[in-house]
């Protein structure tokens, strides 16, 4: 990024470009977004690793288009390491296809750095509409799988990265 960041304890930097850097938690108040129907993986990776979760990085532009997508974390069941990039990069390919919406506290549509975290959980093969129970327990284990892809640091890494001073200490 060009230009410092300037931080403030209680609200989210903001870049000289215009850019505000928020965490996970506060983006919503910014952006909400919509994902389209995405192709998955092939059959091969799902059938033997069926959940997991990545936050990934991304630049909403005031059109509500997503940029400069990349996988921060991830957290996949274990697998070899051309596996999980391919369901990185199946996330990535759906988030660039996104489209964001003003949030509340955006109304002028103003760009905003962030991270989104993504969870994916394959459906057993006999059960394409699961019954409310089920529903409940993969809701369940959604969440979880998001929280292990939380990056609590975000707004402070992006500081440390463009040399910025938080005004809260180092």
């Amino acid at each position: 990024m060009a230009g410092a960041l300037i931080a403030q304890a209680a609200s989210p930097l903001h870049a000289a470009e215009s850019y505000r850097v928020v965490d996970v938690d506060g983006l919503g108040h910014y952006w909400h977004y919509t994902l389209p129907p995405g192709k998955l993986p092939s059959r091969n990776v799902l059938e033997r690793h069926p959940s997991g979760c990545a936050a990934i990085s991304v630049r909403i532009e005031p059109d509500g288009t997503p940029h400069q997508m990349h996988v921060l974390k991830s957290e996949w069941t274990p697998m070899l390491p051309v596996n999980k990039k391919l369901l990185d990069a199946n996330l990535i390919d759906q988030l660039s296809r996104a489209r964001f919406t003003p949030g509340p506290q955006n109304p002028e549509r103003l760009p905003v750095y962030s991270y989104v975290v993504m969870s994916f959980i394959t459906w057993p093969a006999n059960s394409m509409h699961p019954a409310a129970s089920t529903q409940k327990r993969v809701d369940g284990v959604s969440k979880k799988l998001a929280a292990l892809c939380h990056v609590p640091d975000f707004v402070e890494r992006v500081a440390r990265a463009t040399d910025t001073p938080l005004p809260w200490g180092d």
